[in-house]
């Protein structure tokens, strides 16, 4: 990527899984590639799905492409040098993203403390 182009930043999620080791397999071989990647980081990690992104929108035809065929070639790839533009902008989107990952290790918790309450109520 050339440092005059400006890279346009949006997370799509590409892969959710309980495997903690193939998701920081799988973006290795993606950060290696080019292709910058996001990992939620969940408190119970095995239990609670956790979901791997690719950074940048532009370049989730090539993530999913390098996941069937880790020979394919990344189009714009994009390396840690050209990501410092998007610091301030990655970090804000990145704390959203935890939010939303504790939201859902909270609701879970409250629902099946909820269901616990009611098969014991009605047993």
């Amino acid at each position: 990527m050339s440092k005059n182009q400006e890279i346009e930043f949006a997370m799509k999620l590409i892969l959710e899984s309980t495997d903690t080791a193939l998701l920081l397999t799988l973006s290795a071989l993606l950060e290696a590639k080019g292709i910058p990647t996001h990992l939620d980081e969940v408190a119970h990690v095995g239990v609670v799905p956790q979901h791997l992104y690719v950074m940048l929108d532009e370049q989730l035809g090539d993530a999913l492409a390098v996941l069937e065929d880790k020979s394919h070639e990344v189009a714009r790839p994009v390396y840690p040098d050209d990501l410092k533009a998007l610091t301030p902008q990655l970090k804000q989107q990145t704390r959203v993203m935890g939010n939303r990952a504790m939201n859902r290790v909270v609701v879970a918790g409250v629902a099946l403390v909820l269901g616990i309450v009611l098969i014991t109520s009605i047993t």
